[in-house]
């Protein structure tokens, strides 16, 4: 199975004076790329559906209207708050922004209904709008930290595949959580505290001091393999876990009761769940801490699994364990189109050699070099959810102008039409990779940290190499090696991702690479 890891093509196209204004900084950079210059170049018979599942959404100003379509539909009385997420307004406003080429071309805007979706409940009502709507796409941009295990089972999955079964084409965020979590087998000791593959009886957690932050904010989810694919038929096995400093204070412990009682339920849902997780919600002081995860029921199977998924801006994680999947439900659907974001250090992935997830990666920064990413109330404005977001528009042009495609010619013809996706573009010389890594530590130790990936070796740095060693830079692009020592695939900005994609060729004589789309 391929990753299709997708550069825009750049194309020079002046913006008319007529075009709509636009509330992204750089929009024209992208609108640049697209592979069409006239607007009846992608005007279909028929006017394609989209549903974009949100959160929430905020009231819209007049202002914003402008850059929304103008039949666009709102199917909840509970979304058009002034108290709704910015985040759900920039999304549909980079839909239509770039289907119709900022605004030159509005006949070739989708319809677009908006539709709350947070949570199980409101996601059913969601997917139910959107059949009764017969919609063409649904892009959601979030996923579930409790709803699943992303092995794409679970009560939210079987909510998407009762989309997917009426032809709608779903799409989906890989979400941010890459580097977030941590996963391992269920192995207890006679006491029932786990052991850990990495000879520790512990996951240790950092908390840095920077100047943005004195302590780290921390939503911790612990969850195991062992969700139903209805919400309905309860858990019989119990993990719990707890949060010490490593001097080994406790500082929080979760204590939710597994149960299939649903008088315990009802009475103290905080308490008693029938649901594989458990969440701790805390501010930490500067400095390390210890997880520690014990068992409470003995009918663990020997390849149950855990994760401990961590929700923070600051905090990080510092135990590795390569076998580690990061991409949550509905991410995680084999039947869903999985889009991430080859720009952002946080965005989700996973390859256990049978299967590839996102199985496509679009870059997603709104802005020109140099300049500052717009941020807005869910943080910076840069992620999976803006790749998606791209993605879908794109898709929805493709169906517009081929109305009969299916999944497989659509995913073909947004590469064909709109994405560079020729052979190989640059070959670079590159330094010996040991003596690299090694120099990369001589300079800034306290700076970087290298540990084993999924896919080969991660270095994350607090400054830009190409500075530091006087590197030739392309596109934004930087070196690593694997584990077998290789030089291979990168990623941009101020860290170095090293990922043995399948679109890196390597000549051991020349010590050079290729960067290739295959």
């Amino acid at each position: 199975m391929k990753i299709w890891v997708l550069f825009l093509v750049l194309f020079s196209t002046v913006l008319s004076a007529d075009e709509k204004p636009n509330p992204f900084l750089d929009l024209e950079y992208y609108l640049n790329q697209i592979r069409y210059d006239q607007c009846d170049e992608f005007r279909g018979s028929s006017q394609v559906k989209i549903a974009i599942l949100e959160n929430s959404f905020p009231e819209f100003t007049d202002e914003d209207r402008k850059t929304l379509p103008e039949d666009m539909e709102i199917l909840a009385s509970e979304a058009n708050l002034p108290n709704g997420s910015i985040h759900g307004k920039y999304v549909a406003q980079l839909v239509y922004l770039i289907t119709t080429r900022g605004g030159r071309c509005p006949e070739l805007a989708p319809k677009v209904y908006l539709i709350p979706a947070s949570g199980y409940t409101k996601l059913k009502n969601a997917i139910d709008l959107a059949i009764e709507k017969d919609v063409d796409f649904i892009l959601h941009t979030n996923v579930f930290e409790y709803h699943g295990f992303g092995d794409g089972k679970g009560f939210i999955n079987t909510l998407v595949n009762k989309a997917i079964d009426h032809g709608i084409t779903w799409i989906n965020a890989a979400g941010n959580f890459n580097g977030k979590v941590y996963q391992d087998q269920i192995s207890p000791n006679e006491d029932g505290w786990l052991k850990l593959s990495t000879e520790e009886d512990h996951i240790r957690l950092f908390c840095p001091k920077t100047e943005h932050n004195t302590k780290c904010d921390v939503r911790l989810t612990l969850q195991w393999n062992d969700f139903a694919d209805d919400p309905i038929t309860a858990t019989t096995k119990d993990l719990d876990f707890a949060i010490y400093t490593d001097a080994g204070k406790r500082l929080e412990v979760s204590s939710r009761t597994q149960t299939d009682d649903p008088t315990l339920i009802e009475e103290d849902p905080l308490r008693n769940t029938r649901y594989p997780y458990e969440a701790i919600q805390l501010s930490l002081d500067p400095g390390s801490n210890e997880v520690k995860i014990k068992a409470h029921t003995k009918n663990f199977a020997a390849n149950d699994q855990f994760r401990l998924i961590v929700n923070s801006e600051f905090a990080k994680l510092l135990s590795i364990n390569p076998s580690t999947n990061s991409i949550l439900p509905p991410a995680d659907n084999p039947r869903v189109i999985t889009v991430g974001a080859r720009d952002a250090a946080l965005s989700s992935m996973y390859n256990d050699g049978t299967k590839i997830k996102p199985e496509f990666v679009l870059q997603s920064s709104l802005r020109n070099p140099g300049t500052p990413l717009p941020k807005d109330t869910d943080g910076e404005f840069l992620g999976s959810s803006i790749s998606s977001t791209i993605f879908a528009a794109l898709s929805t042009l493709v169906k517009s102008r081929f109305p009969d495609v299916n999944e497989d010619e659509l995913l073909n013809k947004v590469t064909e039409r709109f994405l560079e996706t020729t052979e190989c573009h640059y070959t670079v010389e590159t330094l010996d990779d040991k003596y690299y890594l090694q120099d990369i530590m001589d300079n800034n130790p306290n700076d970087v940290v290298i540990y084993p990936h999924e896919h080969g070796l991660r270095v994350l740095t607090a400054y830009d190499p190409y500075k530091v060693f006087g590197m030739p830079k392309v596109s934004n692009m930087f070196l690593g090696v694997n584990p077998k020592g290789d030089v291979v695939s990168v990623a941009t900005r101020s860290y170095l991702s090293f990922l043995a994609l399948d679109g890196v060729v390597i000549d051991e004589q020349s010590k050079t690479y290729k960067i290739c789309n295959q």
